[in-house]
């Protein structure tokens, strides 16, 4: 049948399922980028636990000799401004360090975005505005202009 002989109803039909299937291929792009980045994770998971392996055994050694560290350094700061401002300082120094540090992971953490790829396609179509319009008439609701 021509173009020309088909009524509205019939194309907005065929423009309905063009976006259905549109949909259902962006579907299949995110299902397959998950598969591979679970792929990859998996794969760089076991190696960082690896390579992490002695890290994690020196972290008890390093958190005894700190602790000593901050008690000597307390003590030496204890001569000067007495027992109890020294333990203030040198705890008043670690919560600054620790908030700094903490701040710092927070913000770079903060700034990853996930599956940044599967989103820009469905995003910069017009599909997606029309396939969320689509659904909202199928269950009776007005679709709201952006």
């Amino acid at each position: 049948m021509d173009v020309n002989e088909q009524t509205v109803g019939q194309l907005a039909g065929h423009v309905a399922e063009a976006l259905a299937e549109q949909a259902e291929l962006h579907v299949e792009l995110a299902k397959a980028q998950i598969a591979r980045e679970v792929s990859v994770v998996g794969n760089e998971a076991k190696t960082l636990a690896k390579d992490a392996l002695p890290l994690v055994a020196a972290v008890p050694l390093i958190a005894v000799g700190y602790v000593f560290a901050c008690v000597a350094a307390a003590l030496a700061l204890a001569t000067l401004i007495g027992t109890p401002g020294g333990v203030a300082v040198v705890a008043a120094l670690n919560l600054l360090l620790g908030i700094a540090a903490a701040w710092t992971s927070v913000s770079r953490l903060r700034s990853h975005r996930m599956f940044g790829a599967t989103n820009a396609p469905v995003h910069e179509t017009s599909a997606g505005g029309l396939v969320t319009a689509l659904r909202q008439t199928q269950h009776g609701e007005v679709p709201h202009a952006r």
